[in-house]
């Protein structure tokens, strides 16, 4: 494999080497057309220029690690994709584990994140409902769960909410651009 950088893995004047599934999934969660709400410079067809607008104009966001208070990158402020790219890259390898993601916008994502999938909610930080938990279309009808590994004890999740880690890394990336859940994934509304 070429460890070639791409014109697009440039930020600012430093490279980032990105692994190659992260690298697409990345790609294709940079807005590409001109909107009201657009950064400047964000409906650019050259992915390079769109991939330095899109990492600038985030918010911000904490990481927690829920299941180890010793984890050092917790509390770490997450301020564009090429942070969450390095946070992610350095969890990936890692048991499942429970961890949030925390917008200074009052919202939140709390996910299960393993090696190859995850599932995600999305809630406030008063834990005020609406409670809503992504929903892989693939899987929406499925029956059964999947159980997690954490912390020593089996966790259940239902089949339906196990998202590809692709999918996972599109919804984070929206997450920390807008504070917001994807808008183009399926939702499902818990009770409290």
């Amino acid at each position: 494999m070429s460890s070639r950088l791409v014109p697009s893995q440039r930020v600012t004047g430093s490279c980032l080497y990105l692994s190659p599934s992260l690298y697409w999934a990345l790609r294709r969660a940079i807005p590409c057309e001109l909107t009201d709400t657009a950064p400047i410079g964000a409906f650019s067809t050259d992915y390079s220029e769109r991939f330095y607008n899109f990492c600038r104009e985030t918010m911000k966001t904490h990481f927690f690690d829920l299941l180890d208070d010793a984890n050092p990158l917790n509390g770490n402020s997450i301020e564009n994709l090429a942070e969450l790219q390095n946070l992610l890259e350095s969890v990936h390898d890692r048991l499942p584990f429970i961890a949030e993601l925390i917008g200074d916008n009052g919202f939140k994502l709390t996910f299960v994140l393993g090696t190859t999938e995850g599932c995600v909610q999305f809630c406030s930080v008063e834990l005020e409902p609406p409670y809503l938990m992504a929903v892989n279309p693939n899987l929406r009808d499925s029956e059964g769960e999947v159980e997690f590994l954490m912390g020593g004890a089996l966790t259940p999740v239902s089949k339906r909410y196990c998202l590809h880690y692709d999918a996972f890394v599109e919804i984070a990336a929206e997450f920390v651009q807008t504070g917001e859940r994807k808008r183009d994934v399926l939702w499902e509304e818990l009770d409290p």
